[in-house]
């Protein structure tokens, strides 16, 4: 139990992270549409479309990871979303003839490896180490300066 709890907490805070990432960057891009639009919207503003496809993408992740701590039921959630991303990448497109949609395929590829990612995640086993912490148990080392 203590390893799923381990992941699931480590799963929760990257997704934290990838979250205030994209809201940093979309904060970025917002900020200089405001100095010099015509740049903003040559430079920035397939960055900010992707980012807030992105934010809304680890928004509904998080919210599923946020309500269980069942590894086994995350894990084929995130292979559900991976599957879906898959097959969405499979049906192919022409950037010019679509922008979002080139835009939102480079969002679905970036959940598709992301899913994989947190899965891999959720497989680790909590270092040894952590769990002599968690149970109040001294490391032990032995007198050649190696822990047990």
């Amino acid at each position: 139990m203590r390893q799923e709890n381990w992941s699931v907490r480590k799963l929760r805070k990257l997704l934290d992270n990838k979250i205030a990432a994209v809201e940093n960057v979309m904060r970025e891009g917002l900020e200089s549409a405001s100095t010099d639009y015509c740049r903003f919207f040559e430079w920035k503003a397939a960055y900010l479309y992707k980012g807030e496809l992105l934010r809304g993408h680890y928004r509904l992740l998080r919210n599923k990871v946020s309500r269980t701590d069942d590894v086994e039921d995350l894990k084929r959630y995130f292979g559900d979303i991976a599957m879906y991303h898959r097959e969405r990448l499979a049906g192919g497109t022409h950037p010019m003839a679509d922008t979002c949609r080139a835009l939102s395929l480079e969002c679905s590829r970036q959940v598709l490896k992301d899913c994989m990612e947190f899965s891999r995640i959720l497989s680790l086993e909590q270092p040894e180490e952590d769990v002599k912490k968690e149970n109040r148990q001294p490391v032990k080392h032995r007198t050649n300066g190696l822990k047990r």
